[in-house]
């Protein structure tokens, strides 16, 4: 092994260790998964990252969709949700100079649970209540104030919601503002004999 006179202190060393006396390990790079199940909602951009082991750094990320290199996006490629999608398959390809590796990443984006509120009145007087019913065919539905099922009663003014959960979807949503009106003024005003 050939031995370098340190320009510090002129000491000799081997040039494949570093000056701290450290190992220097020339290693490819290695995804920590070869396989990663990534679940999104449908509508919001969302970002695919593959984790790497750490002192296994990458120079060069290639992203793969439908056996098409994609353009260059680094170590996170940033993928449009727009339609709901089963099953997409991507690819990330890494590489060092000492070598690489392929993870496989498959991207599910699902569609939001349908659910809506079917009530036309969205007032009460007080002391009253209005039986709110929601129409979804998801597996569950859970109000705003802990009740489960297609039906509650609201009764005081405030914004209402029902949340719809349903597997393989994400949570759907709807919400109405029920207004509280005050009761009558009952007051009789007497003006003398009614003839």
């Amino acid at each position: 092994n050939p031995l370098c006179a340190d320009d510090l202190t002129g000491q000799s060393r081997n040039p494949n260790f570093p000056s701290n006396g450290a190992l220097e390990m020339k290693l490819p790079p290695q995804f920590v998964n070869d396989t990663t199940l990534y679940e999104t909602c449908v509508g919001a951009p969302f970002e695919l990252q593959v984790p790497v082991y750490q002192g296994q750094a990458a120079s060069n990320y290639t992203w793969v969709y439908n056996n098409v290199a994609l353009p260059d996006s680094g170590n996170t490629l940033l993928v449009n949700t727009s339609t709901p999608l089963s099953n997409e398959n991507y690819k990330c390809i890494i590489s060092n100079p000492w070598g690489e590796d392929t993870a496989h990443i498959v991207l599910a984006i699902r569609p939001f649970a349908q659910v809506v509120i079917m009530n036309n009145a969205t007032t009460i007087c007080e002391n009253d209540s209005l039986l709110l019913q929601a129409m979804s065919s998801a597996d569950s539905l859970h109000w705003w104030n802990g009740q489960t099922g297609n039906s509650t009663y609201a009764q005081q003014e405030a914004w209402v919601w029902v949340q719809a959960y349903q597997q393989g979807t994400c949570m759907g949503t709807d919400s109405l503002f029920i207004q509280q009106l005050p009761q009558p003024d009952n007051t009789v005003i007497n003006n003398g004999p009614l003839s």
